[in-house]
């Protein structure tokens, strides 16, 4: 196959660069405004392009703000399955310190759009936008390998390992919902260790 049919042209370099702009923007706005005021005239306003503009690229502003949420889905679960594939030649432990430094990290970065979406009122209206789309493969599935690799490495006990990936979703929503906001990035790496100390170890005193 040619270079030519497999890189990208200047135009559809430039088109991804423009669907990335619009969706920070729609970040920017969904994070100061809340879901209900997120209009496509706030979103092209802060992005520097059109209103019609972003309408060659999104049917409407719900559309827009799951595609939103699902490109942040995506830059994690690509961050995830970095380190997932590169888990065989490395502790378990720190594995599962990679995967949870990085999902504070990501959250962190994008605590405005976090905020909104565990926001009891915000969280409807997405599950009502997401009802109307098929969402993608989503970070259950990564929890599940990461259990598995976990099991095959005799680090996590085989018995009750279909209930670990939901364990360790919801310490990382607890987590992300009450503190990670107000974490310093410096701190991280010590809170995704207490994580991981939980998740393995408990919390209990062993004699």
């Amino acid at each position: 196959m040619s270079a030519e049919r497999t890189t990208p042209s200047l135009r559809d370099r430039l088109k991804a660069a423009t669907r990335e702009s619009i969706l920070d923007a729609a970040e920017v706005v969904l994070g100061r405004d809340g879901i209900r005021d997120s209009h496509i005239e706030k979103i092209a306003e802060v992005a520097g392009v059109s209103v019609g503009t972003i309408y060659n690229y999104f049917q409407n502003r719900d559309d827009l703000l799951m595609a939103l949420v699902e490109r942040r889905r995506e830059e994690m679960a690509t961050a995830f399955d970095a380190i997932l594939d590169a888990a065989s030649s490395r502790a378990f432990e720190d594995v599962l310190f990679d995967c949870v430094r990085t999902g504070l990290e990501h959250a962190q970065r994008h605590r405005a759009l976090f905020s909104v979406i565990f926001d009891g009122a915000a969280h409807s209206e997405f599950a009502a936008i997401r009802c109307r789309r098929t969402p993608p493969p989503g970070m259950a599935e990564r929890g599940a390998r990461l259990v598995r690799i976990g099991v095959e490495s005799r680090a996590l006990r085989e018995v009750d390992a279909t209930l670990y990936p939901m364990f360790f979703g919801s310490i990382m929503r607890a987590h992300v919902m009450h503190e990670v906001d107000g974490v310093p990035p410096d701190d991280l790496p010590a809170r995704a260790r207490a994580i991981v100390r939980f998740f393995l170890y408990g919390a209990g005193a062993r004699p």
